[in-house]
């Protein structure tokens, strides 16, 4: 038996819809860190998630948390990904989910996070070492 949305659950699910859109414009900010933003974006990500959201889903998701991320946290890493995505479609194979894209940018993140501390370049440039176009 389905059960009709209440008020208080819609307007959670509003809610957590608003969130992950400002999560995701949070993405152009060159105050946070990037593992920050991923932080905040993951809690976003897994609250939309809960309540089935469609902008989470699919391929259109994946390509607006691509947009986002190229905006500043990882602009190369995000324009290859993207590019994969068109490629993947063309040849009639399955492009990654937005979970193994968030996924595979955490590792990234945190494997800069490692690298700085050993006094390593980053894996990939951020904002403030290669400008976006």
């Amino acid at each position: 038996m389905l059960v009709a949305p209440t008020d208080d659950s819609a307007q959670r699910a509003l809610a957590a819809e608003e969130q992950y859109a400002r999560v995701l414009d949070l993405a152009k900010s060159k105050r946070l860190s990037p593992l920050k933003w991923y932080k905040m974006w993951h809690g976003a990500y897994q609250q939309a998630l809960a309540h089935q959201l469609d902008t989470v889903k699919g391929t259109a998701a994946s390509k607006r948390f691509l947009n986002a991320v190229a905006e500043q946290v990882a602009p190369r890493w995000a324009e290859l990904e993207l590019y994969d995505i068109i490629r993947r479609s063309v040849l009639g194979k399955t492009p990654l989910t937005l979970d193994q894209l968030g996924r595979i940018l955490e590792a990234f993140l945190q494997e800069n996070v490692s690298r700085a501390t050993r006094g390593q370049p980053a894996i990939f440039a951020r904002w403030d070492s290669q400008p976006r176009r």
